[in-house]
C-alpha cells in the first residue's frame, strides 16, 4: 500500500498484491487493498485535521483463519484518518494517531 501526501490532500492506494499487517482488537490481521482512499488534511505544528473523501475498490481481510472481502468505504472507516490527529516524525517514518487508529508509515 502507498500513501501519498500532496499539499493538503492524501491518497492511500493498493494494487491488491502485498498485504499490510493490522492489529485489530489485539489480534494480527492481513489486509490486501485493491483500491484508493482519498481525503484532505491541514497541519498546525504536530497536530493535523483529516477529512475522508472518496473511496473506491475493495480489500481482502484475513484474520483468525477467516477471509472477508470489504468495500473501500468500509476500509476507510478503519484506515482513513478522520478528525484530529497527533503527528510524529523520525527520519523516514511518520506516525498518525487519532482516538481510534494509529498509522505507522515508512518512506519507501
Amino acid at each position: 500500500m502507498v500513501v501519498t501526501f500532496n499539499q493538503g490532500t492524501y491518497e492511500l492506494s493498493g494494487a491488491g498484491k502485498k498485504p499490510i499487517t493490522l492489529t485489530l482488537a489485539g489480534q494480527q490481521a492481513k489486509l490486501t487493498v485493491d483500491g484508493t482512499l482519498q481525503g484532505s488534511y491541514t497541519v498546525n505544528g504536530n497536530m493535523a485535521t483529516f477529512r475522508a473523501g472518496e473511496a473506491e475498490g475493495s480489500a481482502r481481510l484475513t484474520a483468525a483463519g477467516q477471509t472477508q472481502i470489504l468495500k473501500m468505504p468500509d476500509v476507510a472507516n478503519v484506515l482513513a484518518p478522520q478528525g484530529s490527529a497527533v503527528l510524529a516524525c523520525s527520519g523516514e517514518r511518520m506516525a498518525i494517531a487519532t482516538g481510534q487508529i494509529r498509522l505507522e508509515l515508512e518512506r519507501a
